[in-house]
């Protein structure tokens, strides 16, 4: 009975781990480099400092295009203009899995998926 209770809490243990960082590869595997996240938190510490102060941190260390977690969310920054325009005019299409605008849902009365034109035109309003 002891026996089945100890391989029963090793496998919860191991999904856990399992689930923890398994989100954690695919800023590798595109060949984006990132700090090294933490299980279930991922770089969430990399900006106790400040978000923005260390975005720079982020682009000096790890290259104009990188890569960080929150949580299992991933995200990339991206500073070279030339890329940028690249990714606005040419690419744009291949970019269909974008964030929810957490802000023009708060501000706009719970819309859902507004793109950011509608809010900065709501900000003007709102003034």
């Amino acid at each position: 009975m002891i026996t089945i209770s100890i391989n029963v809490s090793l496998a919860n243990q191991n999904c856990c781990c399992q689930y923890s960082t398994s989100a954690f590869s695919k800023l590798s595997k595109v060949g984006i480099r990132h700090p090294p996240p933490l299980p279930f938190i991922g770089n969430l510490l990399f900006f106790r400092e400040g978000f923005w102060e260390n975005h720079s941190k982020l682009i000096t260390e790890y290259g104009p295009i990188c890569g960080y977690y929150i949580g299992r969310q991933m995200f990339v920054v991206i500073s070279a203009p030339e890329v940028i325009e690249q990714i606005l005019v040419t690419d744009f299409g291949n970019f269909t899995n974008r964030t929810v605008n957490f802000l023009g849902q708060e501000w706009a009365a719970g819309a859902r998926d507004m793109p950011v034109s509608a809010v900065i035109c709501f900000l003007v309003l709102w003034k």
